[in-house]
């Protein structure tokens, strides 16, 4: 209708149910075309959930290799709890619960909303990601187990400036794939339990197979730098820049997470439910009528009996 207003998108709006069937794209197109602000406020939200689950996974990895530290499928369960509280507050974490992708390949999304709601979720969860990053930097948390957890955020950050172009391209593929299983999962799920259960398994294959997003190094890498620009462990790693930041982490993950999720599980479900051969389409097409016209009928029809009703049929003689 053009005069209902969008509803702010929900947890349960967004993912598996939002592409299972033709019903599901109404929530798309509530997610696509809610106004920036909301939209911004949404993505914000998801930048800040996932920077709060790769500060747990920091202190989490802060007593170094492992048995010291503990065990990265252990770790995952930490960056699985952020990623839980942004899928079930509805905020959004592009690439991952940003389900626009497939009422743009059906036409009925433009490409410049399109590229509009990307944009505008993207820029939050930077914005979202920088600000956890610089409160935890202020919150001076990098002092815990005497500069244990400052260690750790450098040492996460320079591995992640070091990775090949190529290399954090497939693991950024591979880590929006992951995500949006887990995300979509959870839509699929009745209870709260079974829904961050999901998250969570999601996230654990995430971090043990070194898999990358781009909205959780959206606060790890800062977070190091923040600290060896401030000199605040007193150690300085070669590898971690800005420059390398932006070139060897951010913009090829980005590019991974884009063809992931986009066009790899977004095409593949609109293929499967919405493309042209798609049975649920041709489902929900309305038949033919095949009625035969109706014939005028004598005045007397209204008086005679009817052979089938049950009184008629148990012997019982209408007047």
């Amino acid at each position: 209708m053009e005069n209902e207003s969008p509803q702010p998108c929900t947890a349960t709006d967004t993912g598996a149910g939002a592409i299972a069937g033709p019903v599901g794209y109404e929530a798309e197109d509530r997610l696509a075309y809610l106004d920036p602000i909301r939209t911004m406020a949404l993505a914000i939200w998801g930048g800040a959930c996932c920077a709060l689950g790769a500060s747990f996974y920091t202190v989490m990895l802060a007593g170094g290799e492992p048995p010291h530290a503990l065990p990265q499928p252990i770790a995952g369960l930490a960056l699985g709890v952020g990623l839980a509280f942004a899928g079930l507050l509805g905020a959004q974490v592009f690439a991952a619960t940003d389900a626009i992708t497939s009422p743009w390949l059906t036409g009925r999304l433009g490409t410049a909303d399109y590229a509009r709601g990307c944009a505008i979720i993207y820029a939050g969860n930077l914005l979202g990601g920088l600000l956890l990053a610089w409160l935890t930097y202020a919150a001076a948390q990098y002092v815990l187990g005497t500069h244990g957890v400052g260690l750790a955020a450098m040492r996460i950050a320079a591995d992640k400036c070091e990775m090949p172009f190529t290399v954090a391209v497939v693991r950024g593929l591979l880590g929006s794939i992951v995500l949006c299983l887990g995300f979509w999962l959870a839509c699929r799920a009745k209870t709260m339990a079974g829904k961050v259960l999901t998250v969570i398994m999601a996230a654990t294959v995430f971090v043990s197979c070194g898999f990358e997003h781009c909205v959780p190094n959206m606060y790890l890498v800062p977070a190091g730098l923040f600290l060896q620009w401030a000199g605040a462990v007193g150690v300085s790693e070669p590898s971690l820049s800005l420059g390398a930041f932006v070139g060897r982490c951010l913009v090829p993950c980005t590019i991974g997470n884009a063809i992931g999720a986009g066009l790899t599980m977004g095409g593949l479900y609109w293929i499967v439910h919405a493309g042209p051969a798609s049975p649920t389409i041709r489902r929900t097409r309305r038949p033919r009528s095949r009625r035969r016209p109706r014939r005028d009928l004598p005045e007397d029809a209204a008086a005679r009996p009817d052979p089938y009703s049950p009184r008629t049929s148990r012997g019982h003689r209408s007047d």
